[in-house]
C-alpha cells in the first residue's frame, strides 16, 4: 500500500472531514473518498461512521489507524537511518567504557581513526558496566566497550577478543609447588591475597565473576590499572593474579599459571543498540578495536 495513502486517511480520523483532509493534502473530496473507498473495500469494513455531521473512527478504524501510524512511524525511522549512513562524515561516534579503556583508546585508537575520517569526532565517556547499559539504551551513548556481559535483547554484542582466565603466581609462592604436584585447588585460596584491577575497570568485574565461581572472596593485595602491571608484579614475586591465558609466557620460570576447573573463558565485546544502522566510520572503528584490542587495550 502506498504509504501516501494512510495520511491521507490519517488525517480525516484528525479533521474528522474528507473536505478538511482533502485541503491539507491539495487533493479534491472526490479523490480523497476514492482512496477511503478502495480501503474499505479491502478490510470489508468501514473505518468511519458519521456523528453528528462528523466522521468518527469505528472500532476496526481505530486498529487501521494504530497500525497506519506505525507504518509511518517505521518508514520514517528507515529513511532517517538511511540519510545517517550517507553522512559519514559529519557525524559524531560517542563511545563509554572504563577510564584505561578510554584512555588507551584516545591515544591509540581515535588518532587513526581521524586519519581515515577527518570530520568524525569521536567523544568518549567513562564509565562502568551499569553506567554504559543506561547510556545506551537511552542514546546517551552510541557504542560501549566492556569485559562483562549483561544480556538485553535490545542490544547486540560484537566480541572483541576472546580468552581464557587463569591464576597466577609468583613460583616462590608454596601454593605453586602444592599446585604443581596435587592440582589446581579453589579450596587452598581461601585465605590468599590477590593482585586485582581496580574496581571501575572492566577486567575487575571479569576476575570478580571467576572467584565467585570459585566460592573464594576477593581479598585485594593491590589493585593496578593496567594488566602489564598485574603481569609485572607476578613475575616479580610480589603476588597472584587472575589473568588471560594468552599474555602468559610458557617458558618464564618467575612465576606459574594454572588453568582453572572447570576453565573460566571471557570475552571483551563492543556493545551498540540493535537499532544501529553502522555507517563506514562505524564499521572502521569495530574493525580498528578488533585489531588493536590485545596491544593496546588489554594489555597497554
Amino acid at each position: 500500500m502506498d504509504t501516501k495513502v494512510l495520511e491521507y486517511i490519517i488525517a480525516i480520523a484528525e479533521e474528522k472531514s474528507i473536505s478538511r483532509a482533502a485541503e491539507k493534502y491539495f487533493l479534491s473530496p472526490a479523490a480523497i473518498s476514492q482512496h477511503l473507498k478502495k480501503i474499505e473495500e479491502n478490510l470489508g469494513a468501514h473505518i468511519f461512521m458519521r456523528v453528528n455531521g462528523e466522521l468518527c473512527l469505528t472500532d476496526v478504524g481505530k486498529i487501521f489507524i494504530n497500525g497506519a501510524r506505525s507504518m509511518l512511524y517505521v518508514q520514517r525511522e528507515a529513511l532517517y537511518k538511511i540519510g545517517s549512513m550517507r553522512s559519514d562524515l559529519k557525524s559524531c561516534i560517542r563511545i563509554i567504557a572504563d577510564e584505561n579503556t578510554v584512555k588507551q583508546i584516545k591515544i591509540h585508537i581515535a588518532p587513526e581513526l581521524k586519519r581515515k575520517f577527518p570530520k568524525i569526532e569521536l567523544r568518549l565517556i567513562p564509565g562502568n558496566s551499569e553506567i554504559m547499559k543506561e547510556y545506551l539504551l537511552n542514546g546517551m551513548a552510541d557504542i560501549g566497550i566492556t569485559g562483562s556481559f549483561f544480556y538485553h535483547e535490545l542490544l547486540e554484542f560484537i566480541p572483541l577478543h576472546s580468552d581464557e582466565l587463569v591464576l597466577a603466581m609468583p613460583s616462590s609462592n608454596p601454593l605453586a609447588s602444592k599446585f604443581e604436584r596435587e592440582g589446581f585447588s579453589a579450596e587452598a585460596l581461601s585465605s590468599e591475597y590477590f593482585i586485582l584491577h581496580k574496581t571501575e575497570d572492566s577486567f575487575r568485574t571479569v576476575q570478580q565473576e571467576a572467584m565467585e565461581r570459585l566460592g573464594i572472596t576477593a581479598q585485594a593485595l593491590c589493585e593496578v590499572s593496567s594488566l602489564s602491571a598485574a603481569c609485572h608484579m607476578v613475575e616479580n614475586g610480589l603476588g597472584s593474579s587472575f589473568l588471560p591465558l594468552s599474555l602468559l609466557a610458557t617458558g618464564n620460570t618467575t612465576y606459574r599459571f594454572f588453568r582453572l576447573t572447570p576453565p573460566i573463558n571471557f570475552s571483551f565485546s563492543a556493545v551498540y543498540p540493535k537499532s544501529t544502522v553502522p555507517n563506514k566510520a562505524f564499521k572502521e572503528l569495530l574493525t580498528v578495536l578488533r585489531k588493536c584490542f590485545k596491544d593496546y587495550i588489554l594489555c597497554p
